[in-house]
């Protein structure tokens, strides 16, 4: 006679003796795939490029507020600041926000934290400067907007830093009709 305790182990019965066999708990194959599936729907639709890495390069030429092309003793890398947009060259204090990224990064070594890519093939990136952010520099001195992406901030930290800004009429904000490079690039095509 054969008895099933709970699924647990089963106890054969004969006129002479009892054997007990502990079964292996089965391993509910759906419930596994269940568990592994976010996972691998994360690691087959994020880009490599999106896991952020860092790494140290030269910055050899400021292009303008938020863009610099840096070296890295290998390759030349044009780099857009991650989370901010500067004025554009020729919009209001376009000009003074590339002389600020000028004085604060040219020809230095920084550490490049990659964000991945921009629209226009550009890597994105928060340039650190002995464990400074040089991007949040350039929102706090009121040199550049906080970036947001369908109205909301890309760095949640730099909205803080742009309103001290403002509220000091720092930079750009000493301008009462200062306009987002968003908006500037819009009305000047």
């Amino acid at each position: 006679m054969k008895v099933n305790f709970q699924n647990r182990c089963d106890f054969t019965l004969n006129s002479h003796f009892m054997i007990i066999t502990q079964r292996q708990p089965m391993i509910n194959i759906r419930m596994t795939k269940l568990a592994i599936f976010p996972l691998a729907v994360f690691l087959l639709t994020t880009p490599l490029t999106s896991i952020a890495k860092t790494f140290s390069a030269k910055v050899v030429r400021v292009i303008d507020g938020d863009t610099v092309q840096a070296y890295d003793g290998a390759i030349n890398t044009r780099i857009r600041l991650y989370g901010i947009d500067a004025p554009e060259s020729k919009q209001a204090f376009g000009q003074k926000a590339k002389q600020t990224m000028i004085q604060l990064v040219a020809n230095q070594i920084v550490n490049i934290q990659d964000h991945g890519q921009d629209a226009y093939g550009r890597m994105l990136g928060t340039i650190y400067l002995k464990s400074q952010d040089i991007n949040s520099i350039m929102v706090a001195e009121g040199m550049a907007w906080a970036y947001r992406y369908q109205g909301r901030l890309t760095v949640p930290e730099y909205g803080t830093l742009e309103q001290n800004a403002r509220n000091a009429g720092k930079g750009l904000w000493s301008d009462p009709n200062s306009i987002e490079p968003r908006q500037w690039r819009k009305a000047n095509k």
